[in-house]
């Protein structure tokens, strides 16, 4: 746990240096970051919360899905569609997702496979 800490603290100073030779501009690094808050939300949700097998590319896909979302507002908002925004946000969760899949194990104790991705009601809960 304390290098999946360090590990996420280190991520913005990363890319604020980035910054300082005017590599990744700032609106870039936002995306980064809401790629990395929702790959981390996810698989935190589901190691602590949920506690059961989840598909490997599935936090990812929450990040594009809610980026496309993003990009879709701004285009009909005035704004216009970035791909490279989308490229940015999806890249830094596939990134993410990668080193927090080595760094955090699967839970043992629930290792069953999900048919309905809906549900999510724990048997024990529903009995009492």
């Amino acid at each position: 746990m304390k290098k999946l800490i360090i590990i996420l603290m280190l991520i913005p100073f990363g890319l604020s240096a980035q910054n300082e030779f005017k590599q990744i501009p700032k609106d870039k690094q936002y995306h980064s970051y809401a790629g990395i808050g929702i790959a981390t939300s996810v698989i935190l949700a589901n190691k602590f919360i949920i506690k059961r097998e989840m598909n490997p590319i599935a936090p990812t896909l929450a990040a594009l899905t809610i980026g496309a979302g993003k990009e879709f507002y701004d285009s009909f908002n005035g704004g216009r569609f970035s791909g490279k925004d989308l490229l940015y946000t999806t890249a830094s969760a596939a990134i993410i997702n990668v080193v927090l899949g080595i760094l955090i194990k699967p839970n043992k104790k629930h290792k069953e496979e999900i048919n309905d991705p809906f549900d999510l009601i724990n048997d024990d809960l529903v009995k009492k």
